[in-house]
């Protein structure tokens, strides 16, 4: 092969992954539950813009709850979980959809019983009602004239409420009625009234009527229906558990720090209190021993001046009485024994009352200058 045609097969492959990412972007990104087959798109509602379209019928497969396997049907009811794990994810409810055992429904029960059951949620988690169809866009000329088979994955609050009042409305008896409004031969596509969803979210259809197909559905698109019962992603006990245990796991990540936080500033706000009142308690002991050393140093101040004036009057005594006689020495010996005597009592004193023992002291004191002189 020359490079010219190789360069040309490589264009051929760009322009056709382009034209799959453009198809993409337009029908917007599908939900996660849902395992298309290649080269099969999503259809979505775009604006209020009145909406047609042409509903195929498939051949139903294994677990249809409304139809047997084998036979000509049109959807395919499920049930879906909601917000499960760190990222939020919806996962097929495999109780309600294919009559399994579910850990979300087990943990939603025990939420139940519980009289304190975190009621908001138990709505989070709970199951919600939604459908999947084929259907061809009338509405686009390319798939009309195409005959493009999308897959319409809708709540039944925004579609199936709708279609069921048109299936209700249609009906007089067995013979009149829109039941077989899908058959390939003699059928009707739907003409719809949309509105905006729910507080703004999304597309509602609030009316439905049937009008009848101009041409039959061939073989060829009949064959082209997707098996709806087969692209349901239905996970097993062991990998929903997990998920909702990982959603469990990281809520208690969440509320641990804030109640260490919490913790820390109780025992914060405790330990404000015991030091306030320690200060306080030390103030008050600070203050009396302040009073007790002012008066400890008042009384050494006066001990000292007294002694100080006790010296000088014995040495004044002893050289007035240098020349005296002995008997007067004596007396003087006599008079020192007696003071150390006093001071040692008056010591004693000073240890239950300052205060009194000062007084007291100074007086003996000066009753020993008087009988000296």
């Amino acid at each position: 092969m020359s490079k010219r045609r190789k360069r040309k097969a490589k264009r051929g492959s760009v322009a056709g992954a382009t034209r799959k990412r453009r198809e993409a972007a337009a029908q917007g990104d599908g939900p996660s539950f849902l395992a298309l087959p290649e080269g099969v798109g999503f259809f979505a509602l775009k604006s209020t813009k009145t909406a047609r379209v042409d509903i195929i019928p498939y051949i139903v497969g294994k677990g249809n709850p409304r139809a047997d396997k084998g036979v000509d049907y049109w959807e395919r009811t499920f049930y879906i979980h909601r917000n499960v794990g760190p990222n939020n994810d919806w996962v097929v409810c495999p109780a309600r959809t294919a009559k399994k055992k579910c850990p979300i429904c087990e943990f939603v029960n025990t939420l139940r019983e519980d009289e304190d059951g975190n009621e908001t949620l138990i709505k989070a988690l709970n199951t919600s009602r939604r459908m999947i169809m084929n259907v061809i866009d009338k509405s686009s000329d390319e798939d009309r004239r195409d005959n493009v088979i999308r897959v319409w994955e809708s709540s039944h609050a925004y579609f199936g409420q709708a279609m069921d009042e048109a299936l209700t409305g249609a009906y007089e008896d067995d013979e009149d009625n829109m039941d077989g409004f899908c058959d390939a031969e003699d059928g009707s596509y739907l003409k719809m009234v949309v509105e905006k969803g729910w507080q703004g979210k999304g597309y509602s259809v609030e009316r439905i009527d049937f009008k009848s197909r101009k041409e039959d559905l061939d073989d060829e698109v009949l064959d082209a229906a997707v098996c709806l019962d087969d692209i349901l992603i239905i996970k097993d006990y062991d990998e929903l558990k997990e998920l909702l245990l990982q959603d469990d796991s990281d809520d208690d990540d969440e509320d641990e720090p804030k109640s260490k936080k919490k913790k820390r500033k109780t025992s914060k706000k405790k330990k404000d209190e015991d030091e306030d009142e320690f200060d306080d308690e030390e103030d008050e002991d600070d203050d009396e021993f302040d009073d007790e050393d002012e008066d400890e140093e008042s009384e050494d101040e006066e001990e000292e001046d007294e002694d100080f004036d006790e010296d000088e009057d014995e040495e004044s005594e002893d050289e007035e009485d240098e020349d005296e006689d002995d008997d007067e020495f004596d007396d003087e010996d006599e008079d020192e024994e007696e003071k150390p005597k006093r001071k040692k009592k008056t010591t004693k004193k000073k240890k239950v009352s300052k205060k009194k023992t000062t007084k007291k002291k100074t007086t003996k004191k000066k009753r020993g200058r008087k009988s000296r002189k």
